[in-house]
């Protein structure tokens, strides 16, 4: 028999009732079996993670559907090449368990990538309400939130959702969509005419580099190195 060791675990409320949950759904014999099944499922995510996996694939044998979930680990999964952190990834993917444990790990939720998206960013730009939504939760007090991108559903405030809201003070912003119809309408000449007569102002720390049209490959190439972009990159016709 293989040596044991008494080992003494304290929850908070939440955590227990999330392991009362996992021994009567997963019909556990004890609260003790659940964590040690949990413990070897986490030990072979952290692996996959070490091998710079960032995703797993679960399947449905029923109705074979399969859903996309990101492996929950805050240092070790790696970036991409716009160095995404771990909350901008669930954040994408509209993973919204994925971002709430990551936010109990001490994960930035306002950190950017090198092109300066927050996990917010792409959440809304993909348009994931329940993302959207928990961003609301996740903000601290007197933050900034901006939202970009269309969302495919409605997007509601429960009376305590709303009540948060409103104790943290904080600064709810959107963007404007670059085309309309018909396409690609006249935003772009309207922006043109708004910069160039001072009604559109902006923060030229926006801009991380600006490189005419016939340089448009080497403005790319940046990217292929992380954490090398600070902002935007603006092309221009001269």
């Amino acid at each position: 028999m293989a040596n044991t060791q008494r080992v003494v675990f304290t929850f908070d409320e939440r955590s227990l009732a999330n392991l009362k949950d996992m021994v009567e759904q997963g019909q556990f014999g004890s609260m003790a079996e659940a964590v040690r099944e949990s413990l070897a499922v986490n030990r072979a995510l952290q692996q996959q993670s070490r091998q710079r996996f960032t995703e797993v694939v679960v399947r449905n044998p029923d109705t074979k559907q399969e859903r996309v979930m990101v492996l929950p680990a805050v240092h070790s999964i790696a970036k991409n090449h716009h160095a995404d952190t771990p909350m901008h990834v669930a954040a994408r993917g509209g993973e919204v368990d994925a971002m709430q444990w990551l936010k109990e790990q001490g994960a930035d939720v306002n950190a950017k990538n090198n092109i300066a998206d927050t996990p917010m960013h792409l959440a809304a730009g993909a348009g994931h309400v329940d993302a959207m939504r928990l961003s609301f939760e996740l903000a601290a007090n007197k933050a900034k939130v901006c939202f970009i991108g269309t969302p495919t559903k409605d997007l509601t405030f429960t009376p305590r959702l709303w009540e948060n809201m409103n104790r943290k003070e904080f600064l709810l912003t959107g963007s404007w969509m670059s085309y309309s119809a018909p396409f690609p309408g006249e935003e772009w000449e309207l922006t043109a005419r708004c910069f160039a007569d001072g009604r559109l102002k902006y923060d030229p720390a926006m801009v991380f580099r600006r490189f005419p049209l016939e340089r448009v490959k080497e403005a790319f190439e940046l990217f292929k190195e992380p954490g090398r972009v600070k902002g935007k990159v603006l092309l221009y016709n001269e």
